[in-house]
């Protein structure tokens, strides 16, 4: 199969795997009181994405790489990480007050958290979820983008790939889904600029050291300080 071929193979089975896992999880609930609502869907995006990896990857059509993990490497992004997250609020807010659009308009977090408590939306969101979108998005998709990887972006001294590039914004569009449930427009706008932040941020160091635990912890981490400032 032509490298385009499974590029575009490979964006339709994100989507899909994506469409399925959300509105699966919608529909099938798992009658166990601990468990978040989001557990039946991130379970699902989990099992396909690892799925996918694993037929592409039969195919030829995909490398997993898997370079060992150094604990060494991550103060650098946790550290990137942090400094996006307070850019990307300041951005999104100075972007919104012309229209007249208060970063307060929503208070979802603040909803999830008194929903599910603390506990629970550590293990499901901060953790499980984060596990299971970086395995579909950076396992799964920037891996497939790979053959693109020869294009690029220079920020100042940052290489930034196509394949980063491509599966930080479809991973920051796909929360878009989020309208369903009924959020403001400043939610929503707020949500897609920091998970494409987020994606970008994780793609760039899973693709430097080879490894899908530092898109893991990247995204984990941008997850807990919305907790703390919710908690707060």
């Amino acid at each position: 199969m032509k490298k385009s071929n499974i590029i575009i193979f490979g964006l339709i089975t994100t989507i899909i795997i994506y469409i399925i896992s959300i509105f699966s999880g919608l529909k099938l609930q798992i009658p166990i009181k601990f468990l978040a609502e989001t557990f039946e869907t991130h379970t699902i995006m989990l099992i396909l994405s690892v799925l996918a990896i694993y037929l592409f990857k039969k195919q030829g059509f995909l490398n997993f790489p898997n370079e060992r993990f150094h604990f060494k490497n991550i103060w650098k992004p946790i550290l990137i990480m942090i400094i996006g997250f307070i850019f990307i609020q300041i951005f999104v807010t100075l972007l919104l007050l012309p229209f007249g659009i208060k970063p307060t308009d929503n208070n979802k977090m603040a909803e999830i958290v008194t929903e599910y408590g603390t506990l629970r939306v550590f293990l499901f969101v901060v953790i499980y979820a984060s596990i299971a979108e970086e395995i579909l998005f950076r396992g799964f998709l920037q891996n497939v983008l790979l053959p693109l990887k020869s294009k690029a972006i220079k920020i100042f001294k940052l290489k930034i790939s196509l394949p980063v590039i491509l599966s930080g914004v479809i991973f920051g569009l796909g929360h878009l889904i989020v309208l369903i449930t009924g959020a403001e427009i400043s939610f929503v706008i707020r949500i897609v600029f920091f998970t494409t932040t987020v994606g970008l941020i994780a793609g760039y160091f899973y693709e430097k050291h080879q490894n899908i635990l530092y898109a893991i912890i990247v995204h984990s981490i941008a997850n807990i300080p919305m907790l703390i400032a919710t908690l707060i």
